[in-house]
C-alpha cells in the first residue's frame, strides 16, 4: 500500500450521515481533491439522491464544503467536520437550512478496497433498495 498523506484529505472517503431526528445511516462514496486548502471533489449517495459536487476548505484538521446535487431541486447541503489525528476518520455535522440537519462520518478507503468495485456496487443496490422501501412508507422532504 502506497504512503497517504494524512495531513491531506485528498483520496477516496466511504461514511455514513445520519438525521439528527433518526437513526438511520445513509451511506456515500466521495472524492476529494484538496490542493493548498481548497477542496473539490464529488459523492454519490447510496439513495435516489445521487452524485454531487462538492466545493469548501480544508485547513488541518478543520473541513467546511457545500454539497450541491446534479438533480435539479435539491437543495445545497452545508457541512463541517474534522479529520482524526491519524488522517483516516472524518467526522462533523452537516445542514440543510431550514429543513434538516443530522451528522456524518467517513473513514478513508485504502487502495486496495476502493478497487474493490463489486463490494461497492452491492452496497450502491442494497442502499437503493432500501432507500425505495422507505420512500414508499415515509415520503416527505428529506435531502
Amino acid at each position: 500500500m502506497a504512503d497517504n498523506n494524512l495531513s491531506s484529505l485528498s483520496g477516496t472517503w466511504y461514511g455514513n450521515y445520519y438525521y439528527s431526528s433518526a437513526t438511520t445511516a445513509y451511506g456515500f462514496e466521495s472524492v476529494f481533491i484538496e490542493t493548498k486548502g481548497a477542496v473539490v471533489g464529488n459523492i454519490l449517495d447510496l439513495s435516489v439522491f445521487g452524485e454531487a459536487n462538492i466545493s469548501g476548505t480544508f485547513t488541518s484538521p478543520n473541513l467546511q464544503f457545500t454539497k450541491v446535487y446534479y438533480k435539479g431541486g435539491r437543495a445545497s447541503v452545508y457541512y463541517e467536520g474534522k479529520i482524526s489525528g491519524d488522517g483516516k476518520i472524518l467526522t462533523g455535522r452537516w445542514e440543510i437550512p431550514p429543513l434538516g440537519r443530522g451528522t456524518w462520518i467517513a473513514w478513508r478507503v485504502e487502495e486496495e478496497e476502493a478497487s474493490d468495485k463489486n463490494s461497492l456496487d452491492e452496497t450502491i443496490k442494497q442502499e437503493q433498495e432500501a432507500e425505495k422501501t422507505l420512500v414508499q412508507v415515509a415520503p416527505g422532504g428529506r435531502h
